[in-house]
Order: structure tokens, then sequence, then C-alpha cells
């Protein structure tokens, strides 16, 4: 019934609504990013940014392109291959042809992605860029390239994405952590401006999706997560919990006092936001393109890990120190889903590059669960709980066949008390 209402519409804008001069107009604008004029364009703006040392909108802009080229690379090789919708047949096509899949719109995604997030950033600007992606998306269906209900898909979807981004990006800028936004915008911003078309292989091999999600990503996880090892891990980490857990008020009281957990509180609120899971995003994208099979067991550690904090604090529903506010609708401070998400991304490092990757990925997982507990968001025995956490899904995640020789990690636990803390590591031979 839908598909049906769909392609009626689309008949409708792209064989009845039309006019010769409307040909001209959508044909031009549907591609617009390729044309000369807008190519230069946007050079003079970042010339003029950069001139004038507008250094805000430059980063803003470049944030803008880093999130483009992400959203593109999710669309494109994950969202539509999901789908699989083919482009619309038997139609007037007034551009070129495309041979990726039709549902959602990579078109109608990127420009509305762009409206919000740049006009969040300058409201004064929506009432351009809002117009002008509409008729962007519009004129994906005029030229016979997309059904509406894929434009109405990839509006909503780059909608969604790009308040998202926009909200991990402004809490980024406003940081004090310079060398890390550098560092970020080093590496993306090279694939982001590379006028590169990015390839990467379906790691389904053509087998069905859901299939595919449970046979070969979910049930091997789980029989890892089941096995002697990870039992004991548990079973570590309860002792463990419980036996922080004793020190969780005299630490609160100390930090509440004024003492020093390690760091100032500035330099806390700094790791705290950048532990708010943008980064992991960031990371994963990267890894998908240079590294797709461990990024699938990154993927899988990090979902895993998610799904787990939620569920246990759902059960748990544990006060915030000083009934500080929840960012989940009940109770959830144990365990803390900085510390899990940002331990199951250093195991997953240290899993899939060693020692080169595992040094600087636990440090920073470390200094985010230091700061949780520094700005007294988290109890300790909740950084204890998110940081097994993490690093049992990463474990799980990464479990090898039998017979196969596993890669050479390690694992680091912080173990906080009252006047200051301790690090506990373990290492595979």
């Amino acid at each position: 019934m839908l598909q049906q209402i769909d392609r009626q519409l689309f008949d409708l804008i792209n064989r009845d609504l039309t006019h010769r001069y409307l040909d001209l107009f959508f044909s031009y604008i549907t591609d617009i990013q390729k044309t000369l004029p807008f190519i230069l364009l946007l050079a003079l703006v970042i010339i003029v940014l950069l001139l004038k040392k507008r250094w805000r909108a430059f980063y803003v802009l470049l944030f803008c392109a880093i999130g483009c080229s992400l959203i593109n690379i999710v669309n494109g090789n994950l969202v539509k291959q999901l789908f699989q919708r083919d482009r619309p047949l038997d139609v007037i096509l007034r551009t070129t042809h495309h041979g990726s899949y039709s549902f959602p719109s990579g078109h109608s995604t990127n420009v509305f992605f762009i409206a919000m997030f740049i006009g969040m950033f300058y409201p004064r600007l929506r009432f351009l860029l809002i117009p002008v992606a509409c008729l962007m998306a519009y004129s994906r269906v005029y030229c016979g390239v997309h059904y509406p209900g894929d434009v109405l898909a990839g509006a909503l979807f780059g909608t969604i994405t790009g308040y998202l981004f926009f909200k991990g990006i402004d809490q980024l800028m406003k940081t004090k952590l310079k060398a890390i936004l550098g560092a970020l915008l080093v590496v993306l911003s090279f694939q982001s401006f590379a006028n590169v078309d990015i390839t990467v292989e379906d790691p389904t091999n053509d087998k069905p999706f859901f299939p595919w999600i449970w046979e070969d990503q979910l049930k091997p996880t789980l029989k890892v997560a089941s096995d002697k090892t990870s039992l004991t891990m548990l079973a570590s980490g309860t002792v463990a919990i419980f036996g922080v857990h004793e020190f969780d008020g005299k630490i609160y009281d100390y930090n509440e006092g004024g003492g020093n957990l390690l760091m100032d509180k500035e330099t806390a609120t700094d790791f705290g936001k950048l532990g708010n899971g943008l980064a992991n995003i960031g990371i994963l994208a990267i890894q998908y393109v240079a590294d797709q099979e461990n990024s699938l067991r990154t993927a899988r550690a990090l979902i895993l890990t998610s799904v787990s904090h939620v569920s246990i604090a759902a059960m748990v529903r544990r006060n915030r120190p000083g009934n500080r506010q929840d960012f989940l609708p009940f109770a959830s401070s144990f365990p803390s889903g900085h510390t899990s998400s940002a331990f199951a991304m250093a195991g997953s490092m240290a899993y899939s590059y060693g020692w080169v990757g595992a040094v600087p990925a636990y440090t920073v997982a470390s200094a985010i669960a230091i700061s949780r507990i520094r700005e007294n968001r988290h109890w300790a025995s909740d950084i204890v709980g998110g940081a097994f956490l993490g690093t049992f899904w990463a474990r799980a995640s990464f479990g090898v066949k039998k017979g196969e020789e596993q890669k050479d990690a390690f694992m680091i636990l912080p173990m906080p008390v009252y006047d200051g803390g301790m690090i506990s590591a373990v290492k595979d031979f």
C-alpha cells in the first residue's frame, strides 16, 4: 500500500508537475555541489574565514564536512545495504544515472544534515538553509532518481544525525583539549575534503542481514561471553566492585572537601565531555573504512556494552552522588556509561592493534573514568563496574575460534581510593 502511494506520488512529480524551465532548474540544483560556481564560492568562503581569523565558523564548516563524510559512509555501506531498494524504473531521467540503492536518499540526508548542523550554530541561516534543503530533496524526485519515501527518510535521517552531531561538536568545541581537537581534525579532514569515492566491501557477503547479525555477530560473541575466562572476569569484577564500594562515601566526602583526585576540576570537565561517545563514533567510522574486520568487532563491543549498561542501570537504579541529574529517565549511576564505553573502545584497540593501540586508548579511558569521580558524577564503584563491563565485552567481541591465535593484548582498570588511586593491569600471554 505504502509503496503504491510512493509510486503514484513519484509519477505525479516526475511526469505531471513538470515544465521545461523547471527541468533546467532542478537538473542544475540536484547536483549543484559538483558545479564550478559552487566550488569557487565554497573556496572563497573558506579563504575569507581564514583571513579574518573566524576560527569558530571555520571549525563549524570543517566539522560539517567531516560529518557529511561519516554519514555518507554509514548511509552507503550500512543503511542502503540493509534495505536494498532499487532505483525508480521507467522514469524521465533529468540527471546522471545512479547505480547505488535508492533508500534513503543520500543527497537529502546530506543537505538536511547540513541545514540542521549549521542552523543550530547559526539560527538566522535556517531561513536560507531549510528552503535550499527542501528544493534539493524535491529535485531528486523530479529528476527521477529517488522515490518520495527515499527523500523523506533521508531528510529525517539527516535532521536527526545533524542535531546529534551538533550536540557532540558543540560540547567538544567548548573544551580546552586543543590537542585532541586538532588531532581529530587532522585525521578526519583529509578524508572529508579528498574527492575520493569510498568503496567498502559488503561485510555480509550477500547473506540476509538479520541472520548475519545473529549467526556471524551476536552468537559467537555471546558464546565467548559465557566461557570460563568470562565467568572468572565477572566474579573478579563483582569482588572488586564490592571492595571499592566500601570507599564510596569516603571518596565522595574527600572530593567534596576539595581533595585532589589526580586531576583538577577543569581538566575533569573536559575529559567528561570527551567521553560522551562522539569520539568513539568517529574512531569506529575511520576503522570501518581502514580495517573493516576489526571495526565490526569494535562495534559489537560498543553496542553490547551500551545495551548492558542501560539494562543494569534500569535494574539497579542507583542514585548519583548528591542526587545529581540523570541522563536516563531513571536513577542510573551504576555502572558509569562514560567509563564502560571508553574501556570497551580501549579494549577493542588493544585487541586490534596490540600495544600501539592500547597505550593511548587506555590512557584516555582511565582519564575519562577518573574525571567522572573528580566531578562527583559517579561513585567510585560505578567507575570500577563500568571499566569491567567495557573490558568484558571487548574481550567477548574479539574472542577467537578454537585453533586460531589470539592477538596480544592487555587490560588496565582504574582502582580509586579516597586519597588517590591506583591502576590494575592484566596481561595475556
